[in-house]
């Protein structure tokens, strides 16, 4: 699929706000505590909010699952923003299953799922989209311990 940004100034804090409101109604998050941590007073950006908030909703459903398959009842995601120089900082951190360096090596690859009615575009997607928004992504991942993913936004 093509994917057309069509950006609009827009703060992430309102984003992630819309997508935790949306989220923590739908049944997956139901025993999962979703939390925020979001700086104040963070530079507006150039963005397609719908495109930012796919990607979030993206992430958040995959911490979901990775919380649901460790049967754990204290599951945790956290988002937080920061600004860090020049660059718009937003973490999603969960405390699920964590990735193998393996499995985190072939993420937003094409066709790659390790779920088993996945198709794996969700992250190929996500990886488009964040390219056309030239976002930077770093991805630490503990087996056992859960992962975070990193996204910088250039702040122009």
């Amino acid at each position: 699929a093509r994917i057309n940004p069509q950006k609009q100034s827009s703060l992430m804090n309102d984003v992630v706000s819309d997508v935790i409101s949306f989220a923590a109604i739908q049944k997956r998050f139901s025993a999962i505590k979703l939390t925020t941590n979001l700086a104040p007073q963070l530079p507006a950006l150039q963005m397609d909010r719908d495109q930012i908030a796919q990607v979030i909703i993206n992430i958040l459903n995959n911490a979901a699952d990775a919380i649901s398959e460790t049967g754990r009842r204290d599951g945790l995601i956290v988002l937080t923003t920061v600004l860090d120089q020049t660059e718009l900082v937003l973490r999603v951190s969960d405390n699920g299953r964590g990735m193998t360096p393996d499995v985190k090596e072939k993420l937003f690859k094409a066709h790659f799922t390790t779920k088993p009615k996945g198709h794996g575009y969700g992250l190929t997607t996500c990886s488009r989209i964040l390219d056309h928004h030239e976002a930077k992504v770093t991805i630490e991942s503990k087996v056992g311990f859960g992962t975070t993913f990193e996204f910088r936004f250039p702040v122009t």
